[in-house]
């Protein structure tokens, strides 16, 4: 079996073979003659995708489509019986021609003179005798063609010369001295057909001549003695060389014309599967998104970008705002794509020379300013690897900050700029997935506020090193690693947690906790058409700056919705246990008021200095705060915690308290909004301020009261 095994009747694979044979492949190939692609097999789905490429009212051609159509599903019938015999299928052919005629007589009849159909016939009748004259010489070359000739006349079998190749040989132009083309098919001696196989075309051949049949005009089957090295000495050998001539079709064939293709010519014909597959898909892919082209809009695509797409002042019209020294990249795309879909597999790149050949290109454009990278407040810039490795000294233990879960933090320092970035090197392998990576960099880019740290840029590339194998003798292995990095404004302080359980004192706490809850009122509330749920608060992911301001960080988790929306139903629960929502982490029901509930807990925990349970039993969390809830409302409790504290400190903690309990309860509607907090806040300050004014005027009163005099009276002051 030795054909094209999309094309094969089902009972050929049982040794059953008849003309039916052949119908079932006619069948495929109307098939995708019609479709421009293969299994596309619903009538109505042809109709209407024929109706949009017409752009205009066509019955007769939707006519032709759906009759074909038909055809070709009889044909293709898993039974032999049931598909039609050739003489049937060209009755029906010559029907639906026969009413087209008809039709088109009619409609026409009156309107227009024999001029234009004389002409048609003219041209018609001077193209065949074209065609006849051309045969008529080429039938005087001998049936039997010697192997120099054909040598001669496709130039040594040049490579420039070369028109195709396929599973058995390699196609060449054959020019002779009077100026007539044929094509000459050398079959490759170890991979060829078998001789009764070319015997068997050769003999058909020879006896068939049909317009619809390409013309044989001769063959070569030699068997030629030549010197090859073996083992550096020339030993003489014999090869046999097999060849077959045919008539030269200007046009090449038809699959270039139906196929819109991303499918490799050796998985199409020979159903050959390997890696190079995908990496010719690829390189199609690469060349319509650099074109803007799509490939089934162009008979030869690839042909179509070779001569028209690498010039510069191509590449200019294609990119006319595109600045002189990215044309570069533009034309290395190009170059790469092209690569990729060259016919024979073994000259395709793998995927890591592509990404090596893309990462070179990337140092071909301009590279974004050292001194503007921790100045610029904006958009994040996108950075490369190679300047935060220089910026880090190579990630240096003497650089690190920080470790946790998903990965490292450095410090940067860029040249020539005093401000230092935070850089925070993801785990490869256990870090953040790419959702949670592009969650940050999104959703960080539309905010900008005192209380939340800001994104100064981002890397997000993949490099190629050499690994040693196991042994000290194994060759070097390359290894591609995805390195993923964020970078902040750098925070001194570090993270809360390293400082909330120790001897901070009270007036710094209740400033943090109120710089923490002004940051979620701006992701709550504070964006002007969505809603940002942070979903893993906790003293980790709160850094202090060289002031002590708090900064909510690590959005990661984060998540987008409407400001309709009261909650999303999320696929899993994500997050930190101790600070998930009772429903988020059993109904998966995500809202601002999970970042609530973890807001809770930090005060909580910033207020007792006590760490919440972080275990998978959510009811260590619940005994956590049934424990605070019966204590911290005892006056003795709040007051053995603060002994050393004024009575006015004394009334934030226990506001600090009540808001913390409060945020923590299990209904989310039960817990206050941000903006409540805040004005749970502020009342406390207006109070504050009243019991000052009232000192203030009491003491007045008493100075007053030992004047003889009073120049106004005593109640004005209450009123002011």
């Amino acid at each position: 079996m030795s054909s094209c095994r999309g094309y094969l009747a089902p009972e050929f694979f049982s040794g059953l073979i008849s003309f039916k044979s052949d119908v079932y492949s006619l069948g495929v190939i109307i098939m995708e003659v019609v479709t421009g692609i293969k299994g596309y097999c619903e009538i109505e789905d042809v109709l209407e995708s024929w109706r949009k490429r017409l752009k205009m009212p066509m019955g007769d051609a939707l006519e032709q489509i759906r009759v074909c159509v038909e055809i070709g599903t009889m044909c293709i019938e898993s039974n032999p019986l049931n598909r039609p015999d050739l003489r049937h299928i060209i009755e029906l052919f010559d029907e639906m021609e026969n009413m087209r005629l008809v039709t088109k007589t009619t409609s026409s009849l009156g309107t227009q003179g024999s001029d234009e159909h004389d002409s048609e016939e003219t041209i018609a009748s001077a193209i065949t005798d074209e065609k006849r004259e051309k045969l008529s010489v080429l039938s005087t070359l001998p049936k039997y063609l010697p192997f120099a000739f054909l040598e001669d006349i496709t130039d040594g079998f040049s490579k420039e010369r070369q028109l195709g190749r396929g599973g058995f040989g390699v196609v060449y132009k054959g020019i002779l001295s009077d100026g007539y083309t044929i094509a000459v098919r050398r079959l490759l001696r170890f991979q060829g057909i078998e001789m009764k196989q070319f015997d068997n075309e050769v003999n058909i051949l020879m006896e068939l001549r049909h317009k619809n049949i390409v013309n044989l005009l001769g063959y070569c089957h030699e068997v030629r003695g030549t010197y090859v090295q073996y083992k550096g000495k020339p030993v003489f050998a014999e090869t046999s060389e097999q060849l077959l001539c045919y008539e030269y079709l200007h046009c090449g064939s038809i699959d270039k014309y139906i196929f819109g293709g991303y499918m490799a010519p050796e998985y199409r014909y020979m159903g050959e599967v390997s890696r190079k597959v995908d990496i010719f898909s690829l390189g199609i892919l690469i060349l319509e998104i650099v074109t803007g082209q799509d490939n089934s809009t162009k008979v030869d695509f690839i042909d179509h970008v070779c001569e028209h797409c690498m010039e510069g002042p191509q590449i200019k019209f294609m990119y006319p705002s595109l600045e002189p020294e990215l044309h570069d990249q533009v034309e290395l795309c190009i170059k790469i794509g092209l690569e990729c879909v060259q016919t024979d597999r073994k000259k395709r790149p793998t995927a890591g020379d592509i990404i090596r050949k893309l990462e070179e290109g990337t140092k071909l454009g301009p590279t974004p300013s050292r001194e503007n990278i921790t100045t610029e407040i904006g958009k994040p810039q996108m950075f490369s690897f190679e300047l935060l490795n220089d910026i880090t000294e190579s990630f240096s233990p003497g650089r690190l900050r920080g470790t946790g879960g998903f990965g490292y933090v450095y410090e940067g320092i860029p040249h020539g700029n005093e401000g230092a970035m935070a850089v925070k090197r993801l785990k490869e392998k256990i870090g953040i997935s790419p959702k949670q990576f592009e969650n940050e960099v999104h959703n960080l880019s539309r905010i900008e506020h005192r209380n939340i740290v800001r994104l100064i840029g981002y890397c997000d590339e993949i490099r190629e090193i050499l690994s040693h194998g196991k042994n000290k003798n194994d060759p070097p292995i390359r290894e591609h690693i995805q390195e993923r990095l964020l970078c902040y404004e750098y925070m001194p302080k570090g993270s809360l947690d390293k400082i909330i359980y120790d001897n901070l004192d009270w007036h710094t706490r209740y400033k943090i906790i109120e710089g923490i809850c002004h940051g979620l009122h701006c992701l709550h509330e504070g964006q002007q058409d969505i809603q940002i749920a942070h979903l893993d608060l906790k003293p980790a992911n709160i850094l202090l700056d060289s002031d002590m301001v708090p900064k909510l960080a690590d959005f990661g988790m984060s998540r987008l919705f409407s400001l309709e929306q009261v909650y999303i139903l999320a696929s899993k629960p994500m997050g930190t246990i101790g600070y998930i929502a009772p429903e988020y982490l059993d109904h998966k029901k995500v809202s601002t008021k999970a970042d609530i509930y973890s807001f809770g807990i930090v005060v909580l925990e910033i207020v007792t200095r006590k760490q919440c349970p972080r275990s998978y039993a959510d009811i260590n969390a619940q005994h956590f705060i049934h424990h605070l809830r019966q204590n911290l409302t005892k006056d003795n409790y709040v007051k053995s915690m603060y002994p050393a504290l004024e009575a006015d400190c004394l009334q934030q903690v226990k506001l600090c308290i009540e808001i913390g309990l409060n945020c923590v309860e299990k209904e989310p509607t039960k817990r206050p909004t941000a903006r409540e907090i805040i004005s749970m806040f502020n009342q406390k300050k207006d109070s504050s301020r009243s019991g000052v004014s009232n000192c203030i005027v009491n003491v007045i009163e008493a100075w007053l009261s030992r004047l003889p005099w009073h120049p106004w009276p005593l109640t004005l002051l209450r009123q002011t």
